[in-house]
């Protein structure tokens, strides 16, 4: 497993993505047979639509080294062959591509194990279940890490979504974040602060940007400036939280970390040079430093940080929008639409 997750560390960081690795033995050798991590091949490789997920990338080096179609990989793969993958295999896919688990599946249990690191969490999809398909079809699992261990690697930016804040509606603050927010902010709640039921629904827009707007509009920096008292994560990229007076100041401050991220990931370029040149001595200060000229203030509102479709939800019991997997800080109200 620590090799699976030396092979997740190569995978490129993205917001909107899990950085996973994996690793297929000859269970019986103790022999490595291939390696992975998230995005290693091309998209749409071989005529194959979508990204490639991990378990995809294995499969593909074998079929590559022998000349095979994926899917014929089981006729020279040893008869103990196991999977060792950082998450749990995925069983849906929001782009409708075939999920990884089935990708496993049809290789008529070549695969008789999988030691999976930890389950995905519910940000991207709700209900993966690809451990209870891939059990019901005969594959051992195995969980690496303990579901403590596993609670831990996922919660802490929910967890601190709303610091500061003791003014939100709970009902769009649910599950584990409210119940941090109650012990740390006094936040009055009933039994809300608890692990939610929720399903991914078309939301009433009226009651979900009600709720957005509320949020902005009655958060409170807790330093009056724009950050965020702990380092946030939008999927695996830590953002920018430094407390700063002024929002422009923010904006490029946090800009600059994205590209050195991006910089250090993928190399430097000459494009990339000219193009940063131009984003911070002529972009930001001509759109940003108007808001803050000529007696004009922006007020420090909290703000989710990476809200889309895959991170809202309706609440199973009341009906009611909720919104979750934050990577929050104090912002122009307005910055992460």
């Amino acid at each position: 497993m620590e090799f699976a997750i030396s092979q997740a560390k190569k995978s490129p960081p993205a917001a909107n993505k899990f950085c996973v690795g994996a690793v297929l033995v000859d269970a019986d050798k103790g022999k490595v047979l291939s390696t992975g991590y998230s995005l290693g091949y091309p998209r749409d490789y071989k005529g194959d639509p979508g990204t490639t997920h991990i378990e995809q990338c294995c499969f593909l080096e074998i079929a590559d080294e022998h000349n095979l179609p994926e899917e014929r990989i089981h006729q020279v793969l040893p008869e103990n062959t196991a999977l060792y993958t950082t998450m749990e295999p995925c069983n849906e896919r929001l782009s409708g591509n075939m999920t990884c688990v089935t990708r496993i599946l049809r290789l008529k249990r070549a695969i008789r194990t999988v030691y999976v690191g930890i389950r995905e969490p519910g940000t991207i999809i709700a209900n993966n279940n690809g451990q209870e398909r891939l059990e019901a079809n005969g594959v051992k699992v195995v969980q690496a890490f303990s579901a403590q261990n596993e609670k831990e690697t996922h919660d802490t930016n929910g967890y601190e979504f709303g610091a500061g804040n003791t003014n939100i509606d709970p009902a769009v603050l649910r599950g584990p974040l409210l119940a941090a927010l109650s012990r740390q902010y006094q936040i009055r709640t009933s039994s809300s602060a608890s692990f939610e039921k929720w399903r991914m629904a078309c939301l009433s827009l009226t009651k979900f940007a009600s709720l957005l707007s509320e949020m902005h509009q009655k958060s409170v920096s807790p330093t009056g400036k724009f950050g965020f008292h702990i380092t946030t994560y939008a999927g695996n990229l830590p953002q920018y939280v430094a407390w700063e007076d002024g929002w422009e100041t923010f904006f490029a401050k946090s800009m600059r970390q994205a590209l050195d991220l991006e910089i250090k990931a993928k190399g430097a370029s000459d494009e990339m040079e000219v193009l940063s040149e131009a984003l911070f001595e002529k972009v930001i200060p001509r759109l940003l430093r108007p808001l803050e000229s000529d007696g004009r203030s922006v007020k420090p509102s909290l703000v989710h940080g990476d809200l889309w479709y895959a991170n809202a939800g309706i609440d199973v019991e009341t009906d009611q929008p909720l919104v979750f997997d934050a990577c929050c800080f104090f912002a122009h109200n307005e910055c992460t639409f």
